[in-house]
């Protein structure tokens, strides 16, 4: 749908690069979702092991290991988000149906407006915004 809309706009749209980025980023949450849901695991283990007044030490090494990778890909899509939000602001809006297709001012054909339509709004007669009729009050 952007592709065809991009193309009768004669806009350049990068979908494929989106699409990859897309794909980067939601990869990278799962893998930091997984990571964060192993230190929380982990973080119950460990607190039980002090209550039990074993040693923890091992598995807090590695939770400091797990969390520092946790930081760096919170880092990374961070990164990711704001690359995708650049993207996205490049994406033209899908015009309405009835404007006429053309890549500039020239090729459009103007509509002209008929009595019908000054008549439509006319004081005292009613509107229709977007599928919802209006009435003008004076």
């Amino acid at each position: 749908m952007f592709a065809e809309m991009a193309k009768k706009r004669g806009t350049p749209l990068h979908l494929d690069a989106f699409r990859v980025l897309d794909a980067q980023r939601r990869e990278l949450i799962t893998a930091t979702e997984a990571l964060k849901a192993q230190r929380n695991k982990a973080s119950d283990e460990i607190a039980r092991l002090k209550k039990a007044k074993e040693n923890a030490d091992a598995l807090i090494g590695e939770m400091k290991a797990v969390s520092e990778k946790i930081k760096t890909a919170d880092e990374r899509i961070a990164q990711l988000n704001a690359t995708q939000s650049e993207l996205l602001l490049t994406i033209p809006n899908v015009p309405h149906a009835s404007v006429p297709v053309g890549h500039s001012a020239e090729e459009n054909v103007e509509r002209i407006p008929t009595q019908t339509d000054s008549h439509r709004n006319a004081p005292g007669s009613s509107l229709n915004l977007g599928g919802i009729a209006c009435v003008k009050i004076l």
